[in-house]
């Protein structure tokens, strides 16, 4: 299991209900009531669930979800750290998303994406 993975995506989670991460990006219809499991090809499922107004995160996965991600550990951190997007993972071919699930995981990814760009480098913090 990915620890590192399970405390990026727990802090997206709260930055977003805590509204950090851009409005612009918070106001994205897509993701209002949808279920996505993330899922590391390593070992590791956790759930990021999205009502109207926030984010849910629990470990497990959800057969109900209305898309999964999954990528190996290097590329979610990767992705957490905004180094590079889902979709660039996507492009290298190294994580596949059926078709109907394909914009829910992109819109995902630009959010987590947005969310990493937006945080403090180490410089800002010292």
């Amino acid at each position: 299991m990915s620890s590192r993975v399970e405390q990026g995506l727990r802090a997206f989670c709260q930055a977003w209900n805590e509204g950090r991460v851009s409005p612009a990006f918070r106001l994205a219809g897509m993701l209002r009531h949808q279920t996505i499991n993330c899922q590391v090809q390593e070992g590791g499922e956790y759930v990021v669930r999205a009502d109207a107004e926030h984010l849910s995160f629990e470990p497990g996965s959800d057969p109900t979800a209305h898309a999964t991600l999954t990528m190996a550990e290097g590329d979610w951190l990767g992705v957490l750290d905004g180094r590079w997007s889902v979709w660039s993972v996507q492009l290298a071919g190294r994580c596949y998303a059926p078709q109907h699930e394909g914009a829910l995981v992109r819109n995902f990814g630009l959010m987590l994406q947005s969310y990493a760009l937006r945080r403090p480098t180490a410089s800002e913090v010292s």
